[in-house]
């Protein structure tokens, strides 16, 4: 399995996490990946990739060729450069807990053992899972 670092401006899910014993940064997103080698990055998208909110706003902002390439992709779950695009939305944004959990997997299942996935609690803001049900993802997948 990767590595997995977990980073959230949400300083009660950080400890959370943290206690699951996953190394955790309350810290924007963006800025900590870039402390990190061979990062791969996750979206919290809806399935349209719309980017027009949330950290997939920001996505489009640091990353606009990707997002670019993805919007004419179309498609669901993918991974470009070192990004895996992820719907943990639907259509009305609402985080569901299989499609959060499909998300965190695939970017697991995409990212390599010599890379680090740096996940953030997807599916907690606009999605509005809480983070009880995030929680419980997590310790399933791990």
């Amino acid at each position: 399995m990767c590595r997995i670092i977990f980073c959230d401006l949400n300083s009660h899910l950080v400890e959370k996490v943290r206690e699951l014993g996953i190394e955790s940064y309350c810290d924007d997103y963006f800025r900590k990946s870039t402390e990190i080698p061979r990062a791969v990055l996750m979206t919290a998208s809806n399935p349209q990739f719309s980017f027009g909110g949330g950290i997939d706003a920001k996505f489009a902002k640091y990353f606009p060729y990707y997002c670019q390439m993805k919007q004419l992709r179309g498609g669901g779950n993918e991974r470009i450069g070192n990004a895996c695009f992820t719907v943990s939305v639907n259509n009305d944004f609402r985080a569901t807990k299989e499609l959060v959990k499909n998300a965190i997997q695939f970017a697991i299942d995409n990212t390599g053992e010599d890379e680090t996935l740096v996940l953030m609690g997807i599916g907690t803001a606009i999605g509005q899972m809480t983070p009880d049900d995030f929680l419980e993802i997590l310790k399933e997948l791990i």
